[in-house]
């Protein structure tokens, strides 16, 4: 089995970090370079993926005409999508991302997609949310 990690932020990290662990080829990608060097520091295998992608990546019929993306990403047998919307940031391109990513998975032979949002999970809560946070306090 091998795994590509889209979002490797605190969630995608302790993912990818868990699936090497236990001996699962992964990839991971990233935007900025404070991710790349934190996960260079963690030895997970990442590269750049900036998005939303370009419009070709809707309307491509093939990996190969598709510029500026590493398209191993899209090669796994299991790709996992850990993207947050960033709905408070006036975010409001998540679906065109989750569809760009969608295709390029299915042109790459992708055999399962996993969605991870702990966005959702909260609500959108307007409160600062961690470990020990009550349910009450939600």
């Amino acid at each position: 089995m091998s795994v590509s990690i889209i979002g490797c932020g605190w969630l995608g990290q302790a993912l990818a970090t868990r699936l090497m662990a236990n001996k699962i080829d992964i990839i991971a990608s990233y935007q900025s370079k404070k991710t790349s060097d934190k996960l260079a520091d963690l030895a997970i295998p990442a590269t750049k993926l900036v998005l939303p992608l370009s419009e070709e990546a809707i309307t491509a019929d093939n990996l190969d005409s598709i510029t500026n993306v590493d398209v191993s990403l899209f090669q796994q047998s299991v790709l996992i999508i850990a993207i947050p919307p960033q709905l408070k940031k006036g975010r409001v391109d998540y679906p065109l991302k989750i569809q760009q990513l969608i295709h390029l998975a299915e042109l790459g032979g992708t055999q399962h997609i996993i969605l991870l949002n702990s966005t959702a999970i909260y609500n959108l809560s307007l409160i600062h949310i961690s470990e020990p946070t009550r349910q009450a306090e939600i």
